[in-house]
């Protein structure tokens, strides 16, 4: 059975003999860091059913994916964090017949200790966010905009991975994350929704689309199954919901 580990190896140029039929069926898959976890286990889900199909992810902030796409890079399906990226990959021409798949959540959490702090007290935290380009950068501003609050955060970071790797070091106290996150990425840590912010959330859904029109049969079979019901009722074991 072919593995992402193979197609990896092939990648990196290590000589391998498998690596001429690996490429033959190898699908790339552009995906955002928030859908990274999930699409592991859709990938294999998928290859389980698929053996002569190898799945490869490269997973990055939405709009860092875009331009790697429209810079040539090899990916045959795009998955972005957020509708208002997958628009502007349409609008490159690196993204064709985009479908909703997936709806997240954006909440402002904090250490389970720092949890009962007022929106009044919120600058006396340290606080993390993806930066206003990205999608979790995007949905801070609209939550912040919801709370009626105008916080300074201490950090902006290119993707929801590395929001999750201050709260996880301790480096910060507070984040916009999304709620995807807390349940899984900091289930064993003690981090809560801001009690002044529970009732607060905003909506974020999640696309999918071929880069190409003359993609592989494989690349078009992956996106037919993350549209079908096992692929939804694993995107729902992590959290998500229906957009």
């Amino acid at each position: 059975m072919a593995t992402r580990w193979t197609a990896i190896a092939c990648l990196l140029g290590l000589v391998l003999t498998s690596c001429n039929s690996a490429d033959e069926n190898r699908v790339e898959l552009y995906v955002a860091a928030s859908l990274s976890a999930s699409f592991e286990e859709l990938a294999t889900t998928f290859e389980a059913a698929h053996p002569d199909v190898d799945i490869v992810i490269i997973a990055a902030g939405s709009p860092s994916l875009v331009r790697q796409l429209t810079e040539g890079a090899p990916g045959e399906i795009l998955a972005t964090a957020n509708q208002e990226t997958m628009v502007q990959a349409v609008a490159a021409g690196v993204a064709f017949d985009p479908k909703s798949f997936a709806m997240n959540e954006a909440v402002l959490v904090a250490a389970a200790d720092l949890a009962d702090t007022s929106l009044a007290e919120l600058d006396s935290l340290v606080l993390a966010v993806c930066d206003p380009s990205v999608p979790c950068g995007a949905a801070a501003v609209q939550l912040f905009a919801e709370l009626d609050v105008t916080p300074t955060p201490v950090t902006l970071e290119t993707s929801v991975r590395g929001v999750l790797a201050k709260l996880s070091l301790g480096e910060v106290d507070a984040a916009v994350i999304y709620r995807t996150d807390l349940a899984s990425t900091l289930a064993d840590q003690d981090f809560l929704p801001l009690t002044a912010a529970n009732d607060v959330a905003i909506s974020v859904i999640s696309a999918i689309a071929v880069t190409a029109e003359d993609v592989s049969d494989e690349a078009r079979m992956f996106l037919a199954f993350v549209m079908g019901e096992e692929a939804q009722n694993i995107l729902t074991d992590y959290g998500f919901g229906t957009p």
